[in-house]
């Protein structure tokens, strides 16, 4: 559940504040990329600690608020960083997206219409990045189905916002397009941890055993995901 509490004064400077009750043990206070004051808090967790907190915090917050968002064009993709290239050309019917060396090539007809011009290349950018990360899991999914022998309901790829995966008790998997950001390798973790929970819905040491049974090295592989990564623009 998430509470939103107008306004809040910080050293003079006003800011939205989001407060979100969280299952976790721990509290966690950040400034959002649209500048809201986020504090994520156990449920039970008394608003005067939460005060206390943001006050010893008071420096922290304020030179975060200030920051200036740094904006850059070049993204992780598939563990690697590289930027977009754009060219027109006359051949293509609209637009086509391919990865070439250490760049994402935006290749695109000449003749669009300049109004929907950015609109259509957005697009087919994001149609690239769901397409490829779709191709990846189904190629995983396939891989591993053997050691599960469990039947997948749905496979949906989502823009999630905290999570990089989920199973759900109708065995339904979804999945972070912002995982395209990551090694191959890294992907092929999260599908194989997804997939082990049609077998256990928890994080039992059986559960843990399983996916440690199909991939030895799980552990490497999950710590790259707590590294931080260039997100696309278009995925943020």
């Amino acid at each position: 559940m998430i509470i939103l509490i107008s306004r809040i004064k910080i050293q003079n400077i006003e800011m939205d504040l989001l407060i979100k009750n969280i299952t976790k043990k721990s509290l966690k206070i950040y400034v959002s990329e649209d500048k809201k004051l986020v504090i994520h808090k156990p449920k039970d967790y008394p608003m005067a600690k939460v005060k206390n907190f943001i006050l010893k915090n008071e420096k922290n917050i304020i030179e975060e608020f200030n920051k200036e968002k740094e904006i850059t064009n070049d993204f992780h993709f598939l563990g690697e960083e590289i930027d977009y290239a754009y060219k027109e050309n006359s051949q293509v019917m609209n637009v086509d997206v391919k990865k070439l060396g250490n760049n994402l090539l935006v290749v695109y007809n000449k003749n669009l219409p300049e109004n929907i011009k950015k609109e259509i290349i957005e697009k087919e950018q994001i149609n690239f990045f769901y397409k490829e990360l779709g191709d990846l899991i189904l190629k995983y999914v396939e891989k591993h189905k053997i050691h599960i022998q469990k039947n997948i309901n749905i496979i949906k790829i989502k823009n999630l916002k905290s999570r990089w995966g989920s199973c759900s008790s109708k065995n339904n998997l979804n999945f972070n397009i912002k995982l395209i950001c990551f090694r191959e390798e890294v992907i092929e973790y999260v599908v194989v941890h997804e997939m082990c929970h049609l077998v256990h819905m928890d994080h039992s040491k059986e559960f843990w055993r399983l996916v440690e049974k199909i991939l030895p090295d799980y552990r490497v592989r999950k710590s790259e995901l707590s590294k931080k990564i260039k997100i696309p623009e278009l995925l943020k």
